[in-house]
């Protein structure tokens, strides 16, 4: 099974018909069909298709060119404006990580698990993959979080934290990072969604923090562990505004 694409630009009215007359194809109909505005003042239409063999391509085509005849774009568009061409096999998930930069909030490096090799040895570095839960240090607060760690690291206080609670941890980032600015410390990390709470826990093995932060599912403080009178010494809550006030 082969991907095709058909990409075609021309006036407004025309590309609505065409997108009309696509959706309604019967044999060879395309699998979806997009219709944007240009910043020129065309529209686009692409569709795409699932052609098999050579007879579904020619199929597809016949289809196509009675479409555009029907549409009244025969005389419209420009021969090289339409186009079904064939769609070129890619990794779309290895483009898409790799589309992600590591961060850098010093000392900390976050990146995915396709820089792994380049940061294997740095203490510092956190290995979070973009996945259904927020934290990869691309959104200014996590950023802020990352950095008040660090300079409580810094700081090398004369008590350092040895009880510390991520609340809201999403990914986990900020309890993977509070493990390695803390090596003394105990770490608990919550979150009320439990697909935050699994992908936290997958991570937190991933980074060898594991045995040092336990992951909870809890709705804010409502949990045995999170009530107790003075049970941190310091609390981590990169979350909105409500819960926070």
């Amino acid at each position: 099974m082969t991907l095709w694409r058909l990409s075609c630009r021309g006036p407004e009215a025309a590309m609505h018909a065409l997108a009309d007359r696509l959706g309604a194809m019967e044999d060879g109909a395309p699998m979806a069909v997009a219709l944007v505005a240009e910043p020129d003042g065309r529209w686009l239409v692409e569709a795409h298709f699932a052609l098999a063999t050579p007879a579904a391509e020619e199929a597809a085509r016949a289809a196509i060119e009675a479409a555009l005849a029907r549409a009244g774009l025969a005389a419209q568009i420009a021969a090289h404006e339409d186009a079904l061409a064939p769609v070129p096999e890619t990794d779309w998930l290895a483009r898409s990580r790799a589309a992600l930069a590591p961060q850098h909030v010093p000392p900390f490096v976050i990146h995915g698990s396709h820089d792994r090799a380049r940061f294997r040895a740095a203490r510092w570095a956190i290995e979070i993959d973009a996945a259904q839960a927020f934290g990869t240090a691309r959104h200014g607060t996590t950023r802020g979080c990352l950095g008040a760690i660090a300079m409580l690291a810094r700081r090398q206080v004369r008590r350092p934290p040895a009880r510390v609670l991520d609340i809201g941890t999403g990914t986990g980032v900020l309890a993977i990072a509070a493990a390695r600015a803390f090596p003394a410390a105990a770490i608990v990390a919550s979150d009320c969604d439990p697909v935050a709470v699994r992908i936290a826990r997958a991570n937190m093995r991933r980074n060898r923090v594991a045995r040092r932060v336990q992951v909870l599912g809890a709705e804010g403080l409502a949990h045995p562990l999170l009530a107790r009178p003075r049970a941190f010494d310091l609390a981590l809550a990169n979350i909105v505004a409500r819960p926070l006030a």
